[in-house]
């Protein structure tokens, strides 16, 4: 395909650099893993789950006592923490900079305010964060972070804004963790979980079985507001 030996000079000088600044490994996502296997990148598998939104009477039900708002910007600082607790220790997830949330996040989820966030029914303080948003006649929750608890709210609430639009059917791209698992029937019905090839690795100091045991880790996610 014309471009490609272009692409594989440039692979290979960015291979060069990364390996001389001691990057351990490269990880990239895409939808054409043919122009980087083989320059070294291996694809490895990742699963979303999708179905149908719930009745509106069940997401009621999941609610729950937490207050379920719209983000505003007095909420970044709150927000960021939320997400620095939730993925402190999670493979493949950024712990990101200010400039990651003032630039990036909102190159890929729009302005804080069309996220939602939970209130603590008694203390008030931010418990949780959900960022959505909508492709055809499905809503896809993008990122999540909080106590368990309130991810239930969080996800019942998106599915209100959701039917509400219009749509009737929902996709999440969530770790596979217990209280993900939990809340997941507030938004969906006839849930099934999908697998997609689109992540690629390729270790550089490190092993390739130190790589592969990263990137197939329970719970490992790499949220759409990391990418470049």
């Amino acid at each position: 395909m014309p471009g490609y030996p272009l692409v594989r000079r440039l692979l290979v000088a960015a291979g060069r650099t990364m390996t001389a600044e001691q990057c351990a490994w490269s990880l990239l996502f895409t939808g054409t893993p043919g122009v980087y296997r083989s320059s070294g990148w291996q694809e490895f598998a990742g699963t979303y789950t999708e179905g149908t939104l719930v009745p509106s009477s069940a997401g009621s039900c999941a609610a729950g006592a937490f207050r379920v708002r719209g983000a505003t910007e007095r909420d970044a600082v709150e927000v960021a923490a939320l997400h620095h607790a939730y993925n402190a220790k999670r493979p493949l997830s950024s712990l990101r900079a200010p400039e990651d949330w003032a630039v990036r996040v909102p190159a890929w989820y729009g302005a804080l305010d069309r996220s939602l966030v939970a209130e603590d029914p008694v203390s008030g303080a931010l418990v949780g964060w959900v960022a959505a948003g909508y492709e055809g006649d499905c809503v896809e929750v993008r990122e999540l972070a909080g106590a368990a608890g309130c991810l239930g709210a969080l996800l019942a609430a998106v599915g209100s804004r959701g039917r509400a639009a219009g749509l009737t059917r929902a996709r999440v791209r969530l770790p596979a963790t217990p209280g993900v698992r939990a809340a997941l029937p507030a938004l969906l019905a006839e849930a099934r979980q999908m697998t997609e090839h689109v992540g690629m690795a390729r270790p550089l100091h490190a092993t390739a079985e130190s790589v592969r045991a990263t990137v197939t880790a329970p719970g490992a996610v790499h949220w759409y507001g990391d990418c470049f």
